[in-house]
């Protein structure tokens, strides 16, 4: 029986599709280590929940320029320590125009530090429109971003 016919809607993400689309970001951003920082934002910064205690940022050559253009990665690696050898998951946001509007066309998604897309513990792969909906989440969170595009790095 489909998840429709028992009244239940398909979750916004997690998808096979979500995860190829991950799968490409990821063979796409493999050398982000070379990227730029934010300004201001270069080495470890301050961590949150449910991010690392220390946070490492970087912009594809797009989001330099302009962090709301299309085809803006925003690459965010999220340690457990101040030490490169305390790498915990590495967290990616693209631009992508259309693919979901009302908030603000990003397509989400969360690595482990091989790559490999990280699912939440009810087992759904965290890529796409990841939490879309929900109380928290990467949409719920970034929906208070300063400017309502969903981007804390730009904010003063």
């Amino acid at each position: 029986m489909s998840n429709r016919k028992k009244g239940m809607m398909k979750p916004p993400f997690g998808s096979p599709k979500d995860v190829a689309q991950a799968n490409d970001l990821w063979s796409r951003i493999s050398g982000y280590r070379t990227w730029q920082s934010p300004a201001g934002m270069s080495g470890f910064q301050k961590g949150r929940s449910p991010h690392g205690k220390y946070l490492k940022y970087y912009l594809n050559s797009i989001a330099a320029r302009d962090p709301l253009a299309p085809g803006a990665i925003v690459v965010k690696e999220n340690y457990m320590g101040k030490s490169d050898s305390m790498l915990g998951p590495v967290t990616a946001m693209e631009k992508i125009p259309g693919y979901d509007p009302a908030d603000g066309d990003w397509f989400w998604v969360k690595f482990n530090p091989r790559g490999e897309v990280m699912k939440n513990p009810m087992g759904m792969s965290l890529a796409g429109k990841v939490a879309k909906g929900m109380k928290k989440g990467c949409i719920a969170c970034h929906a208070n971003a300063g400017g309502g595009d969903f981007l804390f790095v730009n904010d003063e």
